[in-house]
C-alpha cells in the first residue's frame, strides 16, 4: 500500500482524543486485529485512510448508518 505524502498521522493519544475514547480502547482494538497501523521511528502511527476504514466498518458493525447529503452525518435505526 503506497502512502500519500500529505496523508496524516496519529499517535495512539491524538487518534483517541480524535475519536473520543481511552488511548487503551485504541490499543484494544489494534489487539483485537480491527485498527491497523505503522511503524515509524519504533512508534506506532496511525493513517487517516485506515482509521476511515475502521470508523466505516465500525458502523457497519453499528445499529447506526451513514446519512450522505453532502456532508456526512450518523443516525441511529430503530
Amino acid at each position: 500500500m503506497t502512502m500519500k505524502p500529505t496523508e496524516n498521522l496519529f499517535t495512539t493519544y491524538s487518534l483517541a482524543e480524535y475519536l473520543q475514547v481511552s488511548a487503551r480502547t485504541v490499543q484494544r482494538e489494534v489487539s483485537r486485529g480491527r485498527l491497523t497501523f505503522v511503524m515509524v521511528g519504533g512508534r506506532r502511527r496511525y493513517r487517516q485512510t485506515d482509521v476511515e476504514y475502521y470508523l466505516r466498518s465500525q458502523l457497519q458493525r453499528s445499529r447506526f448508518k451513514v446519512i450522505d447529503g453532502g456532508r456526512s452525518a450518523v443516525a441511529r435505526i430503530g
